[in-house]
């Protein structure tokens, strides 16, 4: 069991590493797709899926092998890590859910400069648990240290797949809204609004594209990290002990919904799409 978990957690790191820093490159090498707010978020949560990757199983596995590290230290780079990718599709899902339910006001609100505070707004939420966990558990404050680990377990654990869930199924509801509305004025529009009426039916598409890439990058993180809530609720809450298979198959978890992520990109984000088969095109043309 021990020899296959780290082989499976070894492929996954490394997928998770190449793919979401190949996403990363690709964002800052393209300036279309550098200058689109959107994927401002995206590159946000490549950034986390990608240290998820490159520093969680390295750093467990030497730790484990090779060195005796600090138990206490590797907990909360675990935990501050992984929380910076919750909290990144947190904020994708918002900035996505602004694209569809509030689209006159979206580009009033998303400046550059309110773009930034968000992501840093939501990666410093993802850190200030475990953060003050850990000063408060190297002070011996172990009431301290429960309370906040279950805070942590409840905002940064439970709650986030609830509500991306209950966010992506109102963004499906007001996408459809949004076309049975423009399916009936399409209907009522004689031949001198054909203009306008492509472009409200190029929004429409837009917005079905977007929920459709939500949708699976959502689903993928409520199924993916189901067994570390519940396990966290189980250990933090109810303070019974985890058998280390879970563990292990929650942990493996994880890393796959970071490896999912950048192929959801590659496949459903039509400005990705198209970027990779502008550069396959030209290497194949050399």
């Amino acid at each position: 069991m021990i020899t296959w978990y780290w082989v499976i957690r070894g492929i996954a790191s490394f997928t998770a590493t190449v793919g979401n820093t190949l996403v990363m490159i690709l964002i800052l090498r393209c300036r279309r797709l550098r200058v689109s707010i959107p994927n401002w978020y995206i590159f946000a949560l490549a950034l986390a899926d990608m240290m998820v990757g490159a520093i969680l199983t390295p750093c467990e596995f030497i730790c484990t092998y090779w060195y005796s590290c600090d138990p206490y230290i590797l907990r909360l780079t675990f935990d501050i890590i992984v929380h910076f990718s919750v909290t990144s599709l947190c904020a994708m899902t918002f900035e996505r859910f602004m694209v569809i339910a509030r689209p006159l006001q979206y580009r009033d609100f998303m400046t550059k400069k309110r773009v930034l505070l968000i992501l840093f707004s939501s990666w410093s939420f993802g850190a200030i648990f475990p953060i003050t966990g850990y000063i408060c558990m190297a002070q011996q404050k172990p009431v301290a240290d429960k309370t906040l680990r279950i805070m942590n377990t409840i905002f940064l654990q439970i709650l986030p797949p609830i509500m991306l869930m209950l966010v992506f199924i109102s963004m499906v509801y007001i996408a459809n809204k949004h076309e049975k509305k423009e399916r009936t004025q399409r209907n009522q529009l004689n031949y001198n609004y054909a203009g306008e009426e492509h472009k409200d039916r190029s929004r429409h598409i837009r917005d079905k594209a977007s929920v459709k890439m939500m949708g699976v990058v959502i689903i993928t993180f409520a199924i993916c990290y189901m067994l570390a809530m519940f396990r966290s609720l189980y250990f933090y809450i109810m303070n019974r002990n985890i058998p280390i298979t879970v563990t292990y198959i929650s942990r493996i978890m994880i890393l796959v919904n970071s490896t999912v992520n950048f192929i959801v990109y590659a496949f459903l984000k039509k400005d990705f799409r198209q970027e990779i088969g502008r550069i396959f095109k030209a290497f194949i043309s050399r």
